[in-house]
């Protein structure tokens, strides 16, 4: 079998064991740390320098996070038809690069800006992931692997919509109080969307061994 035959698979592996661990890292995190309020708080701020627990949370979480999403991008732009679905899946690897970059390069405690030069680093992440993301959404709205759509495009146009409307969000001082909620809405869209590209890698894997059966 190819490399290009296989790579729906892996994609699809990578992109479902993402979008299960993301959403279970922040709640077994903050779960952890007393006082933590999820909407007042971003997620970053679990792994902050000097909170407890930082270390599971930065290499047990976000580490994995940030090589599953980006494993995702490669294999997607290997199986996906086209130049545009290609590109914007590759986009959205920011994703995982922001994932990375938060691992390595903790915020400061707060999550302050524009902070010490670890927390600017940390800070740069966050515009390879939304913005990246959200844009590589949208050129990823057609993406299809031998004819099945990589997921829906009103779907993937609506999260992009809500990652870089989010995004904008974050930054409004007037929504400071609730930056983990406005966060967390943008990453419910990145991965609740990558779970459904997931599965669209599946269906396009299995369509093509059926057809190598026939």
């Amino acid at each position: 079998m190819s490399r290009r035959e296989m790579a729906p698979k892996f994609a699809s592996a990578c992109a479902l064991a993402a979008a299960t661990i993301a959403p279970a890292t922040p709640v077994l995190g903050g779960a952890a740390r007393p006082g933590y309020e999820p909407c007042a708080q971003f997620i970053s701020e679990l792994g902050e320098r000097g909170a407890a627990h930082a270390a599971w949370v930065n290499f047990g979480g976000f580490l994995p996070i940030g090589v599953l999403v980006v494993l995702f991008a490669v294999f997607a732009a290997i199986a996906v038809d086209g130049w545009r679905g290609r590109a914007g899946v590759l986009l959205f690897s920011g994703v995982g690069a922001a994932y990375i970059v938060a691992a390595f390069f903790p915020c400061d405690p707060g999550c302050p800006s524009p902070g010490s030069a670890t927390q600017q680093i940390h800070s740069s992440g966050a515009l390879a992931e939304y913005l990246g993301g959200g844009i590589g959404l949208i050129l990823a709205s057609t993406a299809r692997i031998r004819g099945v759509a990589l997921a829906p495009r009103w779907l993937t146009i609506a999260a992009a919509a809500v990652v870089l409307v989010a995004f904008a969000g974050m930054l409004a001082p007037s929504l400071q109080p609730q930056r983990g909620l406005v966060q967390r809405c943008a990453e419910f869209a990145l991965f609740g969307w990558l779970a459904v590209a997931g599965i669209g890698a599946w269906r396009a894997a299995s369509r093509s061994d059926r057809s190598s059966r026939e």
